[in-house]
């Protein structure tokens, strides 16, 4: 088995050892949940239990693990886009643990994560012109820059 990129690789340089058969395994039991819950998520439904922090923190554990793109991630992404805000924020889940789990700036930071690490060709336009608009351009609605974003200039 491949030495996957996250958490693998840094840990392996700095002499922590990794049991790569209970990493191999969190990545199926990832896949596996968000395939059973693929029809659910497919209608918008709250079927993740921590909203788009799970989601969002699970794309980002796919991707960095050299996952790619399939049925699953679509799905999650699609899921993400639905369960957007229309001022382009994401809701928690109504737990408050400080400091990375704390508001909704948390919660879309991790959702955009999600969604950057696996953007569907047909809604690439839609995620950027979503992240482009709005409050705080989208991704931080209570945001008081006044800086643009690179990408939406």
């Amino acid at each position: 088995m491949r030495c996957r990129r996250w958490p693998q690789r840094p840990c392996k340089r700095k002499g922590i050892e990794i049991n790569e058969a209970q990493a191999h395994k969190n990545l199926d039991d990832i896949l596996t949940f968000f395939q059973s819950n693929a029809p659910r998520m497919m209608l918008g439904d709250p079927a993740v239990g921590g909203e788009a922090l799970t989601a969002g923190y699970a794309q980002m554990a796919l991707a960095a693990s050299d996952h790619p793109g399939d049925s699953v991630t679509a799905t999650m992404t699609h899921w993400l886009l639905a369960r957007q805000m229309p001022d382009g924020s994401w809701l928690g889940n109504g737990l408050n643990r400080p400091p990375s789990e704390y508001s909704t700036i948390s919660h879309t930071a991790i959702a955009a994560g999600g969604l950057k690490a696996y953007p569907l060709p047909v809604v690439k336009k839609q995620i950027s012109r979503r992240a482009c608009s709005g409050p705080g351009s989208g991704w931080s609605p209570r945001s008081r820059s006044r800086r643009k974003n690179a990408a939406c200039a």
